[in-house]
């Protein structure tokens, strides 16, 4: 009897032991599923192990690229052989900037009467282009603001050397906000076009953080620089100089241009389909080659 009750005792004591140790497995079991399933879906999204705040991140980053908006711009005088390839947000514009930089734009020069006739011969109606206008001198924008057609909706500072009185050029901050406000003043919005190399040298001062903050919108003339280095090595200057300007303020926009006759137009193509996140517009560069625009426009496949 004694043995019996014992070997009772003993078989109790296993099956509880047995019982505990089956519970402990497959709470491990569990919890290592659990961890290699959260790995593995962090994993396919991102392709790194994140915490969910960087995966929150990185889909709140890709969903607002893929929601900006891209235009182009082409000259005016362009626009009744392009008008059907041109979309709603498209730029037109024209130059008319000086001759000489001592020698003052009038309403009464040829290249701003031909700039506004072109302009003109837009219809108001149009699907939403937007127009615009290259003034080079504080001193022309002043003179001539009243002077323009009502539907343009922009004016751009083209400071540049050989156009640009020497006044502008020795205080470009102030210049910039001087053009900026009789602009602004006006209802119409300004863009800054000096050349590239001013933006080179100046990114990161507080100089061109005071212009950039001044402006609309910043053009980034890349067609001098594209034939010295690699379309790889271009399109990650571009995006150096869009991530900065944006960084300084977001709202404004970067225009980037190349220049047919500088780029052909299968390599300007290209570097506007390669570069295509980091800028808000293509401006196609020429003043004669209807034939190079007819090529590029149908061939960006952000249009």
């Amino acid at each position: 009897m004694k043995e019996r009750g014992f070997a009772q005792i003993l078989i109790l004591i296993l099956l509880l032991v047995g019982i505990g140790t089956g519970v402990y497995l497959v709470q491990q079991k569990t919890n290592l599923f659990s961890k290699a399933a959260t790995t593995s879906t962090i994993t396919q999204d991102t392709g790194v192990t994140a915490d969910s705040s960087q995966v929150a991140t990185t889909s709140s980053n890709t969903n607002k690229e893929k929601g900006k908006k891209l235009s182009v711009t082409v000259e005016t005088r362009f626009y009744a052989n392009v008008k059907n390839q041109l979309k709603a947000g498209d730029f037109l514009s024209m130059p008319s900037v000086r001759q000489s930089s001592d020698t003052p734009m009038t309403s009464d020069n040829w290249k701003f009467k031909q700039a506004v006739t072109a302009l003109n011969s837009v219809e108001d109606s149009e699907i939403g282009f937007q127009k615009g206008i290259f003034l080079s001198a504080v001193a022309d924008v002043q003179s001539l603001i009243n002077d323009l057609p009502s539907s343009v909706d922009w004016v751009f500072y083209n400071m540049e050397p050989g156009m640009t009185p020497l006044t502008d050029l020795n205080d470009p901050v102030s210049s910039v906000k001087k053009f900026a406000s009789i602009v602004h003043n006006s209802g119409r919005k300004m863009g800054f076009a000096p050349p590239r190399s001013y933006i080179d040298k100046n990114q990161g001062t507080a100089q061109m953080s005071d212009i950039i903050n001044s402006v609309d919108l910043v053009y980034y003339q890349g067609q001098l620089l594209l034939p010295t280095m690699s379309e790889e090595e271009f399109v990650k200057t571009v995006k150096e100089k869009y991530n900065y300007v944006k960084g300084v303020s977001p709202n404004t926009q970067f225009h980037l241009q190349l220049w047919l006759g500088r780029q052909t137009p299968d390599q300007m193509t290209k570097v506007f389909n390669r570069s295509d996140k980091y800028f808000d517009n293509a401006v196609i560069g020429t003043h004669s080659d209807l034939e190079g625009i007819l090529q590029v426009l149908p061939q960006l496949k952000w249009r």
